[in-house]
């Protein structure tokens, strides 16, 4: 697609970026309530964990970092408490919302700075959600 058809539906790149985070956040929302559709609530938990490893593994944001790092930055700001206040109700006890903080900024941490182990990455967020090794 050239630029100015592109521009024609977005007045501006900040324009175009934001429409991209919002449909990417939709595809996040969608992609969550389908992974714990059907997990009993006692592997709930981790099911959302695999899916935060699954979603960051395919995300189409993660170059954003390389291309517009200063509006990546500004995204994660904004997502952190979305994404904490969507984890806490799967966090029960007193530190729900402290381990939820802590497992969406381990994810956070992967955008910026990619690994390509998807097994060290579900490791660091079960440790970061309290959960016991698990295969």
């Amino acid at each position: 697609m050239s630029r100015p058809t592109l521009y024609r539906w977005f007045p501006s790149k900040e324009h175009l970026l934001e429409a991209f985070g919002a449909h990417e956040q939709a595809k996040y929302d969608a992609g969550l309530a389908a992974a714990i559709a059907s997990v009993s609530p006692a592997k709930r938990l981790d099911a959302i964990l695999r899916f935060i490893v699954e979603f960051q593994h395919t995300y189409s944001m993660r170059h954003i970092v390389d291309i517009e790092p200063e509006h990546a930055l500004h995204q994660m700001q904004s997502v952190l408490p979305i994404m904490r206040d969507r984890l806490v109700p799967y966090f029960p006890g007193r530190g729900g919302v402290v381990a939820a903080t802590v497992v969406v900024r381990v994810a956070l941490s992967h955008l910026l700075i990619r690994d390509d182990d998807p097994d060290l990455f579900l490791r660091e967020l079960r440790a970061a959600a309290g959960l016991h090794k698990r295969s």
